[in-house]
């Protein structure tokens, strides 16, 4: 599959999705409000829409620039390793979003297990074309969720293999490849983090689903995911800086021993003699060394504003875990 099709297929695939959450939605508030002359939870509809076009939408984005920006990744590396390998990992990537023979199935399990959420719980047990149409509805929207947390899982992986062949130094952090991979992770990340957060006030929010221990998991699992979302696909690009950091820390440690061993000596013979020049030239490169940060700075902003995200939760979380287990 060329570079360019897998925007375009991908753009109709989002079409399709798109328009069939946005039908469903419509067809179950329409017949909540046949039957029940009210729409009970239009926000909870609203929000799970928004959250479903947001991630069709700017996935599209990511693509776009995997596209544009990849084969400048792609000529960095073959340079490093073993071209073959290089163009296996590359083309992993490019597959990500189009790998429908495997992502369908997934989003249809995920989608058909939501689906059955309102019988699970008895929910709308009054109306059965209510209920009907509202587990149709979580058949659409958990369809896109269990879309793209494979994609998630699946770039945790491909990551890694990527990383593995980009060479990072330690005094030369920034080229072509690794800047490639932080961006995409940063996008990546971000994307997930707004979605994920959005479908957890969704959720939180709706009078229709119950506080129940099930959907303490669900928010548990859905932080433990948006936090992975963060800080895997980044982490074999921090653990080689914090080893070879922790190599030149300990070279540098060495010749500091050494050097303290000269002067302490040099003392003993004639105290004039003694030379600091490269004790203190030892010392504030080793603090240098010390400052060198493993995560790269941007990815410390982003976890800093997700965590406002996440933690804007919790209150809401609180209130219904009170309501639920205190009144």
């Amino acid at each position: 599959m060329k570079e360019n099709d897998i925007s375009r297929i991908y753009a109709k695939f989002a079409y399709v999705c798109g328009s069939m959450v946005l039908l469903s939605g419509i067809i179950y508030m329409a017949i909540q409000w046949i039957f029940i002359n009210i729409v009970k939870d239009t926000l909870f509809i609203s929000l799970s829409i928004g959250a479903s076009i947001f991630i069709l939408y700017f996935a599209r984005n990511v693509i776009i620039y995997i596209v544009n920006n990849g084969p400048l990744f792609y000529t960095s590396t073959i340079s490093l390793t073993d071209p073959d390998k290089s163009k296996t990992e590359y083309d992993k990537l490019l597959r990500l979003f189009t790998n429908f023979k495997l992502l369908i199935p997934f989003g249809i399990l995920w989608g058909t297990i939501a689906g059955f959420i309102p019988l699970y719980f008895g929910l709308w047990s009054e109306s059965s074309p209510i209920a009907i149409s509202f587990g149709i509805f979580l058949f659409c929207i958990c369809f896109i969720t269990g879309f793209f947390l494979l994609i998630l899982v699946s770039f945790f992986n491909v990551s890694k293999n990527l990383w593995d062949l980009i060479q990072v130094e330690l005094w030369k952090r920034d080229n072509m490849a690794s800047e490639f991979l932080i961006a995409l992770s940063r996008k990546t990340s971000i994307v997930a983090a707004i979605y994920i957060s959005i479908c957890l006030v969704a959720w939180i929010v709706t009078p229709v689903v119950p506080v129940s221990k099930e959907l303490i998991i669900y928010i548990i699992f859905s932080v433990s995911l948006l936090i992975s979302s963060i800080i895997i696909p980044i982490r074999p690009f921090s653990l080689k800086l914090q080893i070879m950091k922790h190599n030149a820390l300990g070279e540098i440690d060495e010749k500091i021993q050494k050097e303290y061993m000269e002067i302490i000596e040099n003392l003993k013979v004639n105290i004039k003699n003694v030379n600091f020049d490269q004790m203190n030239l030892l010392i504030e490169m080793r603090k240098k060394i010390e400052d060198i940060q493993i995560y790269p700075y941007r990815i410390k902003t982003i976890t800093a504003s997700l965590s406002i995200i996440i933690i804007s939760l919790f209150p809401v979380i609180v209130q219904f875990i009170f309501e639920k287990f205190f009144k």
